[in-house]
């Protein structure tokens, strides 16, 4: 099995919360749903482990139903769905080849280096500066469905060459005039904003314009 000896979660957007351990070995994967998954410190394989997968790889077009249970009220904590890059190339958030249909314009990826998130907002704006919206092979990120639920599907055009590092990094494309970075920085933990001015925003949230903030559950 791909995942002994490893801890799988599954998201579940009802609880805004991770699931329990996947411990049978027959619990299907689906494709385009994203898990979360980290080797121990205490039982082997510990610390960076090298995963192979077998089977036929993925072509064509992918889609994937998300909810909005509106459990909680409160629309910053609802809605939350974690999926997965389906190919084996990188794809781009920003390309042609996706069909977003209800849903926020931004997408969210955990970055353990930093642990925090990483913010994509579209046409080159990210947060921290410098994010890009590339998503490489196998890469789980958040999505968040408006309060109807929506559905996310992904095509032959979203995909890039080979060697998309984790993250990669680039220089904005989008125009940074009326844009305002703010660096917080203390007790050795750093942090970034990002301020937008435009006319075309509300005084509420925008899906198109404005992001979450996702905060880490790490110490």
């Amino acid at each position: 099995g791909t995942y002994l000896s490893l801890f799988l979660l599954p998201w579940q957007e009802s609880t805004n919360s991770w699931g329990n351990y996947i411990v049978p070995l027959d619990i299907p994967l689906p494709v385009m749903k994203g898990f979360a998954t980290w080797s121990s410190s205490v039982w082997p394989p510990m610390g960076d482990t090298l995963v192979w997968f077998g089977g036929h790889m993925n072509f064509g077009e992918h889609s994937i139903e998300l909810t909005n249970s509106g459990y909680s009220g409160d629309p910053s904590r609802d809605g939350w769905n974690l999926v997965g890059n389906p190919y084996t190339t990188s794809v781009h958030w920003d390309s042609s080849g996706w069909d977003k249909s209800d849903i926020e314009g931004a997408m969210y990826l955990w970055d353990p280096m930093t642990q925090s998130y990483l913010t994509y907002l579209g046409n080159g704006i990210g947060v921290p500066m410098g994010t890009s919206g590339e998503i490489p092979q196998g890469q789980g990120f958040f999505v968040k469905a408006k309060p109807s639920g929506g559905s996310l599907r992904v095509g032959e055009g979203s995909r890039k060459l080979p060697g998309a590092n984790l993250y990669k990094s680039g220089t904005p494309k989008g125009a940074m005039d009326n844009m305002l970075y703010v660096n917080v920085i203390g007790s050795g933990h750093q942090d970034q904003a990002l301020l937008r001015f435009t006319p075309a925003a509300s005084e509420g949230f925008d899906s198109n314009l404005d992001a979450y903030k996702l905060f880490s559950t790490a110490t």
